[in-house]
């Protein structure tokens, strides 16, 4: 279900944060079943329930206008999957 409002994105020289896409699901579910990432949470997720929780973020910041944006690294490689150990900070 879709209000059919416009969400509009904020773009950087580096970053796009925009409303979720259908092509967002598999490479979210993929981090939302994979154990390292999901290491603090209550439990990893299936694809199904990945679906969902994208379908409710999605529908949230059509009503709200508000919530949890999509992520592009723009020029850059789509994220796949969590590194195995995050850069040192400078």
């Amino acid at each position: 279900m879709t209000t059919g409002r416009s969400v509009p994105e904020l773009r950087t020289k580096r970053l796009l944060l925009r409303q979720w896409r259908d092509e967002d699901l598999v490479p979210f579910a993929a981090l939302n079943a994979d154990p390292r990432v999901t290491e603090f949470f209550p439990a990893s997720l299936s694809k199904v329930e990945s679906d969902a929780m994208a379908a409710r973020l999605r529908l949230h910041l059509e009503e709200q206008g508000l919530g949890f944006w999509a992520v592009e690294v723009l020029g850059g490689r789509p994220v796949r999957r969590m590194p195995r150990t995050l850069p040192a900070r400078v």
